[in-house]
């Protein structure tokens, strides 16, 4: 299992008895910048859990105070959990989803 560190995506390790493991990734909030406050709200997502997405496919939309930006898949896999509803307020590293990356 890896931690997740510093808003980066981290990657752990799943698997059963006779399965392949999986490495599934928590995706977080990025840093929003100097201005931007340590905080955004989840505005809708693109993506539907048990949907494949690309690396670089926009994932969920997010609103602050002062802008409204996408959060990009780091990797190709399946989404398998959404960790934020809409309209929730989620701070900066905090995990939004988790994506099935391997297996």
């Amino acid at each position: 299992m890896v931690t997740q560190q510093g808003g980066h995506a981290t990657l752990r390790e799943r698997g059963r008895k006779g399965k392949p493991h999986m490495a599934v990734m928590d995706v977080p909030l990025p840093e929003l910048g100097e201005d931007a406050g340590d905080e955004a709200r989840v505005s809708f997502w693109y993506v539907d859990v048990g949907e494949t997405v690309g690396e670089g496919d926009d994932l969920v939309q997010m609103l602050t105070d002062k802008a409204t930006f996408d959060v990009p898949s780091p990797v190709a896999g399946k989404l398998v959990e959404q960790l934020a509803g809409e309209e929730q307020a989620v701070k900066v590293g905090q995990a939004l989803c988790r994506i099935q990356v391997g297996g």
